[in-house]
């Protein structure tokens, strides 16, 4: 996803889903039994296995250095296409961070990140919508309008939502578009604080929360409601000219 690409409402795009396949029994994190997994890869993931069982029986369940060897895990995981279990590794991961570093710290944006990918992976679109939501939530608690900070992470927010319109992928077009030109006023607010006057960046944004405003009115029920007395205003000049 690409936060500077145009905005093209309902414009069909080719989406790329990774399929979870699944080899081989592997403890806690159960590996699905038909991964193409190589010798060399299950030597792997088991060499990390046991690192963490052990960092675990020495440091406790939540120490923090399991965080970044939860993420070897997961990453190792994902590399063989065993999404499932590389999610529960960085869902692990993603705990211990908070308990460690804060409900809000930045070192989880790219553990939910990697959530993104796997779920994505799946097609769990839900649970995608869902981590987007938290990722916006953390941004927005992390850094204030006028860090540009902010501004890099919601283009990748409002960058998913446009793509989730676009696309369809649950059937929440609307709900996309209504987020989408949300996120593009608060980016607006964000580069008056951040940005020079002549930027192009307000153009873009402008531009965008136009067309993101007049896509919601068509799908207004006010909309709905002037196109029926419009139609109902034609049949009867319509009719006026037969009498």
């Amino acid at each position: 996803m690409k936060s500077g690409s145009a905005f093209l409402p309902w414009v069909t795009l080719g989406l790329l889903v990774a399929v979870s396949d699944a080899t081989a029994d592997f403890p806690s994190f159960s590996l699905s039994p038909d991964l193409n997994v190589t010798a060399a890869q299950l030597a792997g993931l088991d060499k990390q296995f046991r690192q963490i069982e052990a960092m675990e029986a020495s440091y406790g369940p939540y120490d923090h250095r399991l965080k970044e060897a939860l993420k070897g895990m997961g990453f190792q995981l994902k590399s063989v296409s065993d999404y499932r279990a590389a999610r529960e590794a960085y869902k692990r991961a993603l705990h211990i961070s908070r308990v460690n570093e804060g409900l809000y710290n930045g070192g989880q944006i790219d553990i939910v990140e990697k959530l993104i990918e796997c779920d994505v992976a799946m097609s769990n679109w839900n649970q995608v919508d869902e981590h987007y939501g938290y990722l916006e939530h953390l941004y927005r608690r992390l850094y204030q309008e006028d860090d540009p900070r902010l501004e890099k992470g919601l283009q990748k927010i409002v960058a998913w939502h446009i793509d989730a319109m676009n696309i369809n992928v649950d059937g929440k077009q609307i709900e996309h578009l209504r987020a989408a030109n949300k996120l593009f006023k608060l980016r607006l607010r964000v580069a008056e604080l951040t940005l020079s006057a002549e930027d192009p960046m307000f153009d873009f944004l402008k531009r965008n929360i136009a067309a993101s405003e007049y896509y919601l009115f068509r799908a207004s029920d006010l909309n709905r409601e002037m196109e029926r007395q419009s139609e109902k205003n034609k049949r009867d000049r319509y009719f006026a000219t037969l009498d």
